[in-house]
């Protein structure tokens, strides 16, 4: 969880996988990403990421890691609260 400022966030994980992340803004959503990567070892998930995520391509980017895309997040009619990544499950 980040408290600092105006940015307020949270992640939740297993040790290989990102569970949900929600932030208040890109710069605190992009600290919890990084948390997330420093604690995990090997191949990881991400599910979720849309073009409306940049922040965390940019993430995995600077990570120098590779985002393999697969799956459909459906959201018709609805606006995708940013900076998130849903949980596969809860979504």
């Amino acid at each position: 969880m980040v408290e600092s400022g105006s940015g307020r966030g949270w992640v939740l994980w297993h040790p290989d996988r990102l569970a949900m992340l929600g932030a208040t803004d890109e710069e605190t959503a992009a600290v919890l990403l990084w948390r997330f990567l420093a604690a995990s070892e090997g191949e990881i998930l991400v599910h979720g990421l849309t073009a409306a995520q940049q922040w965390a391509f940019a993430v995995l980017h600077q990570a120098r890691l590779t985002a393999k895309i697969h799956g459909s997040l459906f959201v018709d009619g609805m606006t995708v609260p940013v900076p998130w990544i849903p949980s596969g499950w809860y979504f």
